[in-house]
């Protein structure tokens, strides 16, 4: 694990030079400063924890009631980064914020439980099929989403 982490000088400088591969993406500018421009992995931080977004859909995924999950962060001007928990239930069944909170509570820590949930009868797809985080994030951002998202819902009431 160590030799994945700790790679050669990518500039190649100094042979014996070894960097700390941080997942975070960054462009090396000409003043030989860096521009971030992402993670590779799903984390972010929130409330000041660093949160693996992966490690919240795995723990919905085993909710009887959820056929997909998908955690978002959205940028909220008062509270800084949030993460919604974004639910596709399974048909006919009934699902509530309140309720996955209670779900989560027991199986990840109380720092990762997302902020809100959006649930609905279906998420929407990419044209290859696969959950659209991005719009999941973009309809999830704003004032008007967030009371909406923030109340229980169900999946009859997001057809």
């Amino acid at each position: 694990r160590t030799d994945q982490v700790l790679v050669p000088d990518p500039l190649g400088r100094n042979p014996t030079d070894r960097h700390f591969r941080t997942g975070d993406r960054m462009r090396i500018r000409l003043d030989g400063g860096f521009d971030f421009v992402g993670r590779r992995d799903r984390m972010v931080k929130s409330r000041g924890y660093r949160i693996e977004l992966a490690e919240i859909e795995a723990a919905l995924h085993t909710h009887p009631d959820v056929l997909e999950a998908m955690a978002v962060p959205v940028e909220d001007p008062e509270r800084g980064t949030l993460v919604v928990g974004c639910v596709e239930a399974r048909h006919g069944s009934e699902l509530s914020g309140g309720e996955l909170v209670v779900y989560l509570a027991g199986r990840i820590p109380g720092y990762m439980v997302p902020s809100r949930f959006d649930v609905r009868a279906r998420l929407p797809r990419t044209s290859t099929g696969k959950v659209d985080g991005r719009k999941l994030a973009d309809e999830n951002a704003g004032p008007s989403a967030s009371a909406v998202a923030d109340a229980p819902a169900t999946a009859a009431a997001h057809g």
